[in-house]
């Protein structure tokens, strides 16, 4: 029900993204994306692209976000490449 209802919310974000028009806005994208990552990555298959794409739609309207939303953008992708790396030694070492 969890994954769900986490999915669903990205979708929605996903689909918002682009049409920001304000740094509050943003803001809100990215608290929810900051609530999202720490759960949803690595038990949610899917997620961790639509948060990339989330991040790219968001970094499009550059002119919107503050110093502190890029800032917060640069961690959330930070933990999504961390993940990302940790999940892929951990295939391999058991391929091993």
């Amino acid at each position: 029900m969890w994954t769900t209802a986490i999915l669903a919310g990205l979708q929605v974000a996903e689909q918002l993204a682009p049409l920001v028009s304000s740094s509050t806005q943003v803001a809100s994208i990215i608290k929810l994306l900051e609530e999202v990552v720490p759960i949803g990555i690595k038990t949610i298959e899917g997620a961790a692209a639509s948060v990339g794409n989330i991040i790219t739609s968001l970094r499009s309207n550059e002119d919107l976000i503050t110093e502190e939303q890029w800032s917060a953008l640069d961690v959330i992708e930070a933990k999504i490449d961390a993940d990302w790396d940790a999940a892929k030694a951990k295939a391999q070492s058991e391929d091993k």
